[in-house]
């Protein structure tokens, strides 16, 4: 599969085939050899937007002198910022109940998408504009999330996860199902980058916990460059609809490791697997996975 790049070095556009050995490797940013050994040695710096340390221009994380000062900076883990935001789940830390109607922000010119709770307490001014602004995140384009009701009762406890008859599987398996399968992930170990062309991923924790990590690099979406984390748990049972294009990941953050339940919208090929990774630690991507004290 080829995709349109622009090199770093000369700024010209030009194919590059997306494999797994090239998405690993920064020579793949170059349109040539010449162009890649003119960056290496390029002493041109200039300064980063986050902390004002001096940057090669053609660093990995150019324009920013690390992962850290962009993601903080760009997309914060995603924390608020200028841009787009999905308008289809609510933007209160943590809630991920269904938006209502957009809420235009005064003197912003942004749109606020919250659930019918919240919204009513922002409408009603129990939540201020200040705590709205600092307790809402965005979340990329075309993401879906669904909570789900896990009953309880004395003999134990139920969760449905997918019916037919549910919406999100209606839009998401036109053809029936595909197939489902659980993969597990120990401590220390993080799965990913990966990215689909033609599947969308449906995530549901079933023990552990995890964190998965997805990253916008789309050209058409208005949250490109924008990073989320979200984290799955059976004791807030949620189903995670990952969009095609999007890259994604997810590192197990309880003792035992954890499992993460998938229902892809595609059949497995293996001859012609809908398969891309990149390395987690390279740096292409903008996140870092070490688990910071705060």
């Amino acid at each position: 599969m080829l995709k349109q790049i622009r090199c770093r070095y000369c700024g010209r556009d030009f194919l590059q085939e997306l494999n797994r050995a090239k998405l690993a490797s920064r020579r793949a940013l170059y349109c040539s050899e010449e162009c890649f050994q003119m960056a290496s040695q390029s002493q041109e710096t200039s300064s980063c937007p986050a902390c004002g340390k001096a940057v090669p221009r053609y660093a990995p994380t150019a324009p920013f002198c690390s992962v850290v000062c962009r993601v903080t900076s760009s997309s914060s883990g995603g924390r608020r910022a200028a841009g787009g935001t999905n308008p289809h789940i609510c933007q209160m830390v943590g809630c991920f109940e269904s938006a209502t109607d957009p809420i235009p922000v005064a003197d912003t010119g942004e749109t606020l998408y919250l659930c019918a709770r919240h919204r009513a307490q922002h409408l009603s001014g129990e939540l201020s504009v200040p705590h709205v602004a600092s307790m809402t995140v965005r979340y990329i384009h075309d993401l879906r999330v669904k909570r789900l009701n896990r009953l309880y009762d004395e003999r134990g406890n139920l969760c449905e996860i997918l019916r037919c008859d549910d919406p999100l599987y209606r839009e998401s398996f036109p053809s029936g199902f595909a197939q489902a399968y659980i993969t597990h992930v120990n401590p220390g170990v993080v799965k990913g980058w990966h990215l689909h062309l033609k599947q969308k991923d449906h995530f549901f924790g079933v023990y552990g916990t995890s964190k998965v990590v997805l990253y916008d690099e789309r050209d058409d979406s208005p949250t490109r460059g924008l990073v989320n984390e979200i984290i799955l748990t059976p004791e807030r049972p949620m189903v995670l609809q990952i969009p095609e294009r999007v890259w994604h990941g997810f590192m197990a953050l309880s003792s035992e490791g954890a499992g993460i339940l998938n229902f892809p919208t595609r059949l497995y090929d293996y001859a012609d697997p809908d398969e891309y990774r990149c390395d987690p630690h390279s740096g292409e991507i903008p996140y870092s996975w070490a688990v910071e004290d705060r």
